[in-house]
């Protein structure tokens, strides 16, 4: 496989690879600081460290279809922020780990494949990140927009339907959104559908 910038696309990630895209990430970080201002002190920095891995797994996603093993791991290893923080209890981010994993696995045999396996490891670290109520709102909020993306690439013919679309970016952007206002989100549904 090709790559515009790097002739053969990268099997592994390494740091040197985010010099390449230090501009980019840069870029997509600030509105995240911007927007994540209003979080207490902890949320804000448990969410800026789970951005700034995310962000990158997202860039990576979208540059070359793969979500590189190395990133998921060390958001995995960075998941003991939130724990640190009281953002979340061990048992809920077990559970959340659990239910991302065999939930994106399902949804990968069931689409034989359509799914990439990135994905599926990506859910585990989300899951501890997020919880598991949290961790739905996420996959919700990525399918939608995953969803509203592909059907504007369609209707405008940047696209085809055969064309692959990354899902890492979605879950990304879902992951960062239900971690910062997950509990608000919740309630409003809860207050609209009730």
């Amino acid at each position: 496989m090709l790559s515009r910038h790097y002739g053969e696309i990268p099997l592994h990630f390494d740091w040197s690879m985010w010099m390449d895209v230090r501009s980019l990430w840069c870029g997509l970080m600030l509105p995240v600081v911007l927007w994540a201002w209003p979080l207490s002190l902890a949320e804000f920095c448990s969410l800026f460290v789970m951005a700034g891995v995310l962000v990158l797994i997202a860039i990576y996603d979208m540059r070359f279809g793969l979500i590189y093993d190395r990133l998921v791991i060390l958001l995995l290893l960075l998941s003991v922020v939130p724990l640190f923080c009281g953002h979340i209890a061990l048992g809920t981010a077990l559970a959340g780990a659990m239910l991302g994993g065999s939930l994106l696995s399902g949804l990968r045999w069931l689409s034989h494949g359509g799914l990439g396996l990135g994905d599926v490891k990506l859910a585990i670290p989300l899951g501890v990140w997020l919880g598991w109520e949290d961790f739905l709102l996420c996959l919700l909020l990525a399918s939608v927009a995953g969803l509203v993306y592909g059907g504007l690439m369609l209707a405008f013919q940047q696209m085809r339907r055969q064309t692959p679309l990354p899902f890492g970016p979605f879950l990304a952007g879902g992951a960062m959104v239900a971690f910062g206002w997950g509990g608000a989100i919740r309630s409003f549904f809860e207050v609209w559908l009730c």
